[in-house]
């Protein structure tokens, strides 16, 4: 498509950020909300107070429409002036090699994050690589990193599937033999609950084990990219093996993306959840 043109605007909020080239057109489209809340803002607190102005003037009271009109430059430029703040606070300039290198340290407790941190770090070293060779290094890096940032880290998972629906069995055991009718209700509920649990165990379990394949698999792709750095030394670079590293990425990060949704929606679920109970047995002396 065509290239986004840089506005006044754009230009306003972007200033002292540092981005240059694609880095600055990419976020002036990320900024739109902030550049229409600029505007927008702006004009309706001013445009809003021109009828108590008219009306002031054609009154003769020329002091009362000057303060309204004041009022409404203030308010523009008060609503200017945040929303171009709050912009501002979301763009900044490329980190540098040192910043890598602090973010790297202060990344000990996952080798996953250092890795990546690592090959940022390489990266960014690169400054002897073709044009498209390196929209190809970015648009890899920012797919492992989008990856890497919506992947949960795989846990252990201490429950066991197959204890809990044989705990279940024994409950509905139990149940049978149980003369009491509150007792045994009570038992049954329990058993439907330990088969959820079960269930839930099972999901969970997979969940997990998707995790650490897809962990495992960022891993390979980072060191594959790492390697692939040397042909860019040498001069010998493979331009088409990287798009091909970008687009399995790419199916990394959506992967992800499905691992982590499916993850909330289990969380989300309450494992001892009970169906509507019936109605309450009324015991009486004798009974």
């Amino acid at each position: 498509g065509k290239p986004t043109r840089l506005g006044a605007v754009d230009k306003l909020i972007l200033r002292g950020s540092g981005l240059t080239g694609e880095a600055e057109t990419e976020a002036a489209g990320a900024l739109s909300p902030t550049r229409l809340s600029m505007v927008a803002g702006s004009l309706a607190s001013t445009v809003g107070l021109l009828p108590p102005v008219a009306i002031a003037t054609s009154q003769g009271q020329f002091g009362a429409a000057g303060v309204l009109a004041a009022v409404g430059m203030i308010l523009g430029a008060m609503v200017a002036g945040l929303s171009l703040s709050h912009g501002r606070r979301h763009v900044s300039s490329p980190l540098t090699e040192d910043e890598l290198v602090n973010l790297t340290v202060a990344s000990q407790g996952s080798s996953l994050r250092q890795d990546f941190l690592r090959l940022a770090r390489e990266i960014s070293k690169q400054d002897k690589i073709s044009p498209e060779a390196e929209a190809g290094l970015r648009d890899a890096l920012r797919s492992l990193g989008d990856a890497l940032d919506r992947l949960p880290f795989p846990q252990t998972n201490t429950a066991s599937s197959a204890q809990l629906r044989q705990n279940a069995v024994t409950v509905r055991i139990q149940a049978d033999a149980e003369h009491d009718g509150v007792t045994q209700a009570s038992l049954l509920r329990q058993a439907d609950a330990l088969d959820r649990s079960a269930q839930a165990a099972e999901r969970s379990a997979l969940l997990w084990k998707r995790t650490a394949a897809l962990h495992a698999e960022l891993a390979a792709q980072i060191e594959s990219l790492r390697f692939g750095l040397t042909a860019f030394y040498t001069g010998d670079a493979d331009v088409s093996g990287l798009a091909a590293l970008s687009e399995n990425v790419r199916t990394v990060a959506a992967e992800a993306i499905s691992v982590a949704s499916a993850r909330a929606e289990l969380d989300a679920v309450p494992v001892y959840a009970t169906p509507t109970p019936p109605p309450a047995q009324t015991l009486t002396a004798g009974r």
